[in-house]
């Protein structure tokens, strides 16, 4: 993650060895009461851990030891005044474009056969 978190969310953005912590630990993710902070909000005062403390089972234990470990050993400085940097995964820029995500829409499947079946017309139903 770059720079200074006021913009990265803690659950959803790739901030954490390039992955998202929602991806790495779903069962806290699910837990969580909020979901919506920022990287630094969660940070601050240790918010996130104060997000998931009610009811918390040996399998949510687990992952958020392993949660806080991978926090710990990233050794943040979220102290830089620039705001964070944030990157389309799909291109190569990182800049966002309707073409990329029209694109990542249709990954893995036939375009050509997508295109089409949105203008078939089904015949003899009635």
């Amino acid at each position: 993650m770059g720079h200074n978190g006021e913009k990265a969310l803690f659950w959803n953005s790739s901030w954490l060895n390039g992955m998202a912590p929602a991806t790495l630990f779903p069962l806290l993710y699910r837990h969580t009461r909020r979901k919506s902070r920022t990287v630094a909000a969660a940070l601050a005062g240790n918010r996130w851990i104060k997000d998931i403390c009610h009811d918390l089972t040996p399998d949510l234990l687990t992952e958020f030891f392993a949660l806080w470990a991978q926090i710990e050993a990233q050794h943040l400085c979220l102290e830089d005044p620039r705001d964070d940097q944030l990157w389309w995964k799909p291109t190569a820029s990182g800049i966002y474009t309707a073409k990329s995500a029209y694109d990542l829409q249709f990954e893995g499947t036939n375009s050509k056969i997508a295109c089409c079946c949105s203008h078939l017309e089904v015949l003899g139903t009635d």
